[in-house]
């Protein structure tokens, strides 16, 4: 059989495509069982019930449905993704997503700006139990199973006397309540927490304020949280992961453990709290990472040149007299 050329088999695009004509996707599994499972519960019904109070009294630009949107948070919830941008994206790219999060074919995806915007209408308190709801039919129906994790904080508390462990972010309510609970029954009395939606302000706070960063992933494919730390020149500890060794080397600017073993990871920890001049090391390196024209430094930089020779070039404007002459 003759293979042919790409030049052979190209040819234009039709303009009118019939709809029997278009690509379709058999679905993945799980997500096919999942809908089956929200459909079955009346899930739709159910965050939009929730998220009513958020309408606005007027019509204005439209937001995603309810429906929609926790549909594609959930797909970032179980495939790694911690950014919108990437959760856009791989909506974008997937037929079976689509399907999944009920976008018709002509239909555009929603973009990052929409997700990050419908985020900031809905509060905190009703993202927790909207994947509380989830998790618990998921549990319950037997498609995800829960695993105990944490760092091992009463190993790093006894060797660090002056070192403050802060747990930062959000999760679903049973894993909170896990975290609570786990500080509470070992009784750590140097472990702050900060469980809830934190602003980019609050954030780069809390990263300035830092010694160590720590991304402690059991799985992810992509990381904002990283780039974070990366442009603010951190001393990092990360899970050895593909997404981190990417860009982080073990003992090169960042200590990368095995993600299964909490113990290696209050070891590294305890390792950086007795040996400045390690995480220093560590960070400078860090610093001194060159990233060309993708780093922040170097978009600052074309940014402020742009609006430079944007002023620099327009003619300054001039405007009528007002009817009083001043």
């Amino acid at each position: 059989m003759g293979m042919g050329t790409r030049q052979a088999q190209e040819k234009q695009e039709e303009i009118w495509i019939a709809n029997v004509a278009l690509a379709r996707s058999p679905g993945h599994p799980f997500y096919q069982r999942l809908n089956e499972l929200l459909d079955g519960e009346k899930f739709d019904e159910f965050v939009e019930g929730l998220c009513g109070k958020f309408n606005a009294p007027r019509f204005g630009r439209p937001s995603l449905a309810p429906g929609i949107y926790f549909r594609s948070l959930l797909i970032g919830y179980f495939e790694g993704i911690d950014s919108e941008r990437g959760i856009a994206w791989r909506l974008a790219d997937s037929l079976a997503l689509r399907q999944f999060v009920r976008i018709g074919i002509t239909e555009q995806s929603p973009d990052h700006s929409t997700i990050s915007r419908t985020r900031r209408l809905i509060d905190v308190e009703t993202h927790r139990a909207v994947f509380g709801w989830v998790l618990g039919l998921l549990a319950d129906r037997g498609l995800i199973q829960g695993k105990r994790e944490g760092v091992n904080a009463t190993t790093l508390e006894a060797h660090g006397s002056d070192c403050r462990l802060a747990i930062v972010g959000t999760g679903t309510p049973e894993l909170l309540e896990q975290i609570r609970e786990q500080v509470k029954s070992l009784g750590l009395k140097r472990v702050q927490l900060q469980l809830r939606f934190i602003s980019a302000r609050e954030l780069v706070a809390l990263y300035r304020a830092a010694d160590v960063v720590v991304y402690p992933y059991r799985a992810i494919t992509t990381s904002g949280a990283l780039a974070t730390g990366l442009a603010l020149g951190k001393t990092i500890v990360a899970s050895d992961l593909p997404v981190f060794r990417e860009l982080l080397t073990d003992r090169e600017n960042a200590l990368l453990v095995d993600p299964e073993d909490s113990v290696k990871f209050a070891d590294a920890l305890i390792e950086l709290a007795q040996d400045a001049g390690l995480r220093e090391r560590l960070a400078s390196r860090v610093r001194a990472m060159d990233f060309g024209e993708q780093s922040w430094i170097s978009i600052a930089k074309r940014t402020v040149q742009a609006y430079e020779s944007a002023l620099l070039s327009s003619p300054h404007p001039s405007f009528p007299p007002s009817p009083s002459g001043i």
